[in-house]
């Protein structure tokens, strides 16, 4: 197996996994082909592997974090707003 297929194959796996999105993997892809490239021993390379799989679970941990963030900061501000609205109305 060359070298893209393998780099291919393995962003494949991580952004099914993780649901990564496509501008994080063009920012992955260089990297693992430095990984994947022979500058590393498979003995290197297992847990720089391992350490990017850890990567992209992070990444996908805050983004489900900050989801959740949006979510609750839009329910404060629409709360706030029809409080605001309703002591309008009551003057």
């Amino acid at each position: 197996m060359g070298k893209e297929s393998r780099c291919e194959k393995i962003l494949a796996e991580l952004g099914e996994r993780y649901a990564l999105e496509e501008r994080f993997v063009k920012k992955l892809t260089p990297i693992l082909e430095v990984i994947l490239s022979d500058s590393f021993s498979d003995e290197e390379r297992v847990p720089l592997l391992e350490e990017l799989a850890a990567t992209c679970q992070r990444d996908q941990m805050i983004r489900k974090t900050m989801g959740e963030v949006r979510e609750g900061v839009d329910a404060l501000f629409s709360r706030l707003r029809e409080m605001i609205l309703r002591m309008h109305k009551e003057d």
